[in-house]
């Protein structure tokens, strides 16, 4: 739904920040950031780590995410990482239940973004499993 709200409202071009959806496993507005970004537009993302869904686990395993993180990198790391690999994000908003998680959440995002050949493979990979630039998240599976 995003796509046709923030076209709409580029349109005013009266905005300095534009606030969007996307991570690793919400890829649907994937390219709309580089869009937004190209209008001067400053791209606040949210719902990075955001379990959207019943399946977040299992699209996790399907993606084989794990393999790709680094020594000692949990999934979230992973995640924060993917998200800063976007060169037209502005600002990662990433909630948290505590202090510690808000810890590990900096900790993660001051390692910077993924190495590029890692950030490529990861997209690859996530493609593979439907989530893709453009097309909406994959419905959860059955039993799920």
């Amino acid at each position: 739904y995003a796509h046709a709200y923030v076209r709409h409202f580029l349109a005013w071009d009266v905005f300095d920040t534009m606030q969007i959806v996307y991570g690793a496993l919400t890829r649907q507005n994937e390219r709309l950031l580089s869009t937004v970004a190209g209008r001067g537009v400053g791209v606040i993302v949210r719902g990075v780590i955001k379990r959207y869904r019943r399946d977040y686990d299992e699209l996790l395993a399907r993606a084989r995410l794990q393999e790709l993180c680094a020594a000692g990198e949990s999934a979230n790391d992973f995640l924060i990482r993917f998200a800063l690999s976007h060169r037209a994000i502005s600002v990662l908003i990433v909630g948290s239940g505590d202090a510690e998680h808000v810890r590990a959440n900096v900790r993660a995002a001051e390692k910077g973004p993924l190495p590029a050949a890692v950030y490529a493979e990861a997209k690859r990979r996530l493609t593979a499993i439907g989530l893709r630039p453009g097309a909406p998240t994959p419905p959860a599976a059955a039993g799920s």
